[in-house]
């Protein structure tokens, strides 16, 4: 019974800084300005100009050229410029805006779910701590409303790794996971590295099953 309850204030305890941190990154995305890199703006929202014809090639940078940036997050930043502009909200910067509203909110649904994938993992007395830092530690609120590669990539990889930990069953479950790893890949090649490292200790620490190991990697390279 003790145990119990204080599961349940843990819970609670985490529902009202879930809510203060979907408050704090809306407002941090709102002040946010700018970008934090370059490529935020020219490799994405630039290439996004192409498609909604605010833009011209003659005026982008010669990775667009080369045709060697992924195409995933212009067409995302497209999508959300697209319904901005069907409800008549045609200012650029309120555009950027959204781009790192859902940014932010991704982020907090994402840490949330790792959250819940990893409690019970430390110690009692610290989770109350565990909760606060893993959304408010002191660079998160600025880095995850940025809409760059970095960003999102490692958000997925972070969401991929909840999967991992909270351990399903289904054959759609471990493509889930696949799928994820390969998407963070898309956006930001770089991130090989770590995958790498996940299937390493998915092998031989967590002696993860064959047929689950078969289907993320059926997963990550669709």
């Amino acid at each position: 019974e003790i145990g119990n309850a204080l599961g349940f204030q843990l819970e609670r305890f985490h529902r009202f800084v879930f809510v203060f941190a979907l408050l704090f990154y809306s407002v941090t995305a709102w002040f946010s300005v700018g970008y934090h890199h370059a490529d935020e703006h020219y490799q994405i929202i630039e290439f996004a100009g192409i498609k909604n014809g605010t833009n011209s090639p003659e005026h982008m940078p010669w990775e667009y050229h080369e045709k060697i940036r992924p195409a995933l997050q212009p067409y995302i930043a497209l999508a959300v410029f697209s319904i901005a502009d069907g409800l008549n909200f045609n200012d650029p910067y309120f555009k950027a805006f959204l781009l790192r509203l859902l940014t932010g909110i991704m982020a907090v649904l994402i840490i949330r779910n790792f959250i819940s994938a990893v409690r019970g993992m430390e110690e009692v007395q610290h989770q109350k701590w565990f909760v606060v830092l893993s959304y408010f530690l002191w660079f998160l609120p600025f880095i995850y409303v940025r809409f760059s590669a970095e960003t999102w990539s490692s958000l997925l990889l972070l969401f991929a790794l909840s999967l991992i930990i909270k351990k399903g069953s289904s054959t759609g479950y471990y493509l889930g996971i696949g799928l994820l790893l390969g998407f963070a890949l898309v956006l930001r090649s770089q991130l090989v590295f770590s995958v790498v490292g996940l299937f390493a200790w998915l092998i031989i620490v967590s002696k993860i099953p064959l047929k689950s190991l078969i289907l993320i990697v059926l997963g990550t390279g669709l």
